[in-house]
């Protein structure tokens, strides 16, 4: 695993850990928690890019100093999407309390 898969943990994990338990999730809830989950991770772009330290290969270009910025930033939120998705698909399959 390699730097370009972390802001896509920290921005998924939370919302789909949570989905997951039994704790009685909601949309709302995991709405919630990924835009928790995303602001941490674009917090974490934003002060690793500001001490200089996101530079490396990317995706589309191999050159070894180019600007991750912004592909950490697609990653980040692909990662809340798909945490989103699975916490509200699990929170739509939970029985409702009666």
């Amino acid at each position: 695993m390699t730097y370009h898969f972390a802001p896509l943990l920290i921005a998924g994990t939370g919302v789909a850990v949570d989905g997951l338990s039994e704790a009685g999730s909601t949309p709302r809830r995991s709405v919630n928690y990924a835009l928790a989950g995303l602001g941490i991770a674009v917090l974490a772009i934003v002060i690793l890019s500001a001490k200089g330290d996101l530079r490396g290969p990317v995706f589309w270009d191999h050159s070894g100093d180019a600007p991750v910025e912004l592909e950490n930033l697609l990653f980040a939120l692909l990662g809340a999407l798909l945490g989103l998705v699975i916490a509200v698909r699990h929170a739509a399959k939970a029985p409702s309390p009666s």
